[in-house]
């Protein structure tokens, strides 16, 4: 059986020991400017682009600068 463990913010990758580093949140214009349909400009891919209902709700993304395992650390860790 598979030993779950959980990851807190410090902790390494769980896929390769590598370093988990928080995603760039998007700001309130960069976000307007990813949705304009006349001339839209894309978030960069390292960023978290997830609303920021699922932010608020789930908490921040980090990613592994090796691999790029993401995981997102709830607002209690």
């Amino acid at each position: 059986m598979a030993v779950v463990r959980e990851l807190k913010i410090g902790d390494p990758c769980p896929g390769c020991d590598g370093e988990l580093v928080k995603a760039r949140q998007p700001t309130d214009a960069e976000r307007a400017r990813a949705k304009d349909r006349d001339n839209p400009a894309p978030l960069p891919p390292h960023y978290d682009t997830a609303p920021k209902e699922v932010v608020d709700e789930q908490g921040p993304l980090y990613h592994c600068r090796s691999c790029g395992y993401g995981h997102r650390f709830g607002h209690g860790t």
